[in-house]
């Protein structure tokens, strides 16, 4: 079952119906077994193993953290790295083995990677932080706490949640809210409308470029980075759309993932808007832990006394960066290209243009620049991106220098029929237009404020 799927849309209409139903202690019961039953049927149950043991594991980890005052770091130790060690075996081994000139299948571990596996696991580490910290106390309901890992719209591809913002939601009791429901579906339903309307549109064109992109002109391979960017956004957008939207009619809150990226300004604005939730986590469970780290202290005084104050600063700063963004890369997936294009091509953006900040003032007054600036980032972003959708990382370069060389070939916009081409261009205006007053307000809130004929 897949969120695509006609029975998973019965799934919900009934689970919606139970719900509503239920006295306040059986609901929260009711999404966790709707939850395994979802998790069963979207992946390979035997996989389930590894979730079970990151619930387990994590749930009596947390304890064991609060109780043993004297040992809580070594619990957290040991917690924090078993589950992480599974990320990294299952999803890694084969990426790290062959980096160091080894041979082996890509798939050695393919049956055995668990749906969600980075997505949860990043959970439970979080969680597993916060109780450390003392920012919030253990769950004692191993079955609340079991929900809060595999609550079924974001196991699979998030938001990442963190407990003492998703718990309250999650947990209490819940009474039928009209508003609640017709906004979330009108949000499902534009999800639905962003994923196969726009992304499996784009699909097409972009599949054609990119497996034979040595036949297309430069325009048609350029066209296809756009295209591209903008098929992975409503793709991905378009999911948590539509988990946003069945959480809401579950009178449920759910952070933001995502927030109009296309109109960011630079490339660390891009990427406090998209993906949210991943952004946030790396730079509280990893970026600010580095830099408040012995190794990284040690090293900011000793720059500082040889280079100065301001590099004492900025050099720790830009290495913790690096390895934050070298993680990010590494996240999307095992393999160089992406390390490279969401990773270190992201990095060396975001200091460049801390570098050249000063230079460009003397023409922020200039009243296109805000406009400028806006393109850049978002063709910056199109070109690191051929990075992710290419098969390989040379293929990507190739693409990347045949977008600027202005070579000869084949024109693909001929494989879309003319009516085609008009429901794309009307699709993508109305997604830029929502994406433009989204950044001012919450569009699904104002949907409810509209005359009865307008929302239908």
């Amino acid at each position: 079952m897949t969120i695509l799927s006609i029975s998973f849309f019965i799934f919900v209409f009934f689970l919606l119906f139970f719900y509503y139903l239920l006295p306040q202690k059986y609901q929260w019961p009711l999404l966790l077994l709707a939850s395994f039953l979802f998790y069963l049927s979207a992946g390979n149950p035997f996989t389930s193993v590894f979730l079970l043991f990151s619930i387990v594991s994590t749930y009596l980890g947390g304890i064991l953290v609060e109780k043993k005052g004297r040992y809580k770091g070594l619990f957290f130790a040991l917690t924090v790295f078993s589950n992480l060690g599974i990320l990294i075996v299952l999803k890694y081994t084969d990426f790290i083995l062959s980096s160091f000139g080894f041979s082996l299948s890509p798939s050695r571990f393919s049956f055995f990677l668990p749906l969600g596996l980075s997505f949860y696991t990043f959970q439970v580490i979080g969680y597993m932080t916060d109780v450390y910290r003392g920012l919030i106390p253990p769950e004692r309901n191993i079955g609340k706490y079991a929900l809060f890992c595999c609550f079924f719209p974001q196991i699979t591809s998030g938001p990442i949640g963190r407990f003492g913002e998703l718990a309250p939601s999650l947990f209490s009791y819940k009474t039928f809210n009209m508003d609640n429901v017709k906004s979330g579906f009108i949000r499902l339903l534009y999800g639905y409308f962003k994923k196969m309307v726009i992304s499996e549109r784009l699909g097409i064109f972009v599949d054609v470029v990119f497996s034979s992109y040595a036949s297309y002109n430069s325009a048609s391979i350029f066209v296809g980075a756009v295209f591209y960017a903008i098929q992975l956004y409503t793709d991905f957008s378009g999911y948590m759309d539509i988990v946003l939207g069945i959480s809401r009619m579950l009178g449920i809150t759910m952070a933001e993932n995502f927030h109009s990226p296309f109109f960011s300004s630079t490339i660390s604005e891009f990427w406090r808007r998209w993906h949210m939730t991943l952004g946030s986590f790396l730079r509280d469970y990893l970026f600010f832990p580095l830099l408040k780290s012995k190794p990284f202290l040690w090293l900011s005084e000793k720059v500082k006394r040889t280079y100065g104050k301001k590099a004492g600063k900025k050099i720790p700063t830009y290495l913790a960066m690096f390895l934050l963004w070298f993680s990010v890369g590494l996240w999307h997936g095992p393999d160089w290209k992406y390390v490279f294009g969401v990773g270190i091509f992201q990095w060396i953006c975001i200091v460049l243009g801390e570098i050249c900040s000063p230079l460009s003032k003397n023409i922020r007054t200039f009243t296109i620049y805000p406009l400028f600036c806006q393109v850049r980032t978002f063709l910056l972003i199109c070109f690191s991106f051929l990075f992710f959708r290419s098969d390989s990382f040379q293929d990507a370069l190739f693409m990347l220098q045949r977008c600027f060389s202005f070579s000869g070939g084949q024109w693909a916009l001929s494989i879309y029929a003319p009516w085609e081409g008009v429901a794309l261009l009307i699709s993508i205006s109305i997604l830029f237009y929502l994406d433009t007053i989204s950044q001012k307000k919450d569009i699904w809130h104002q949907y409810l404020k509209k005359p009865a004929a307008i929302q239908y």
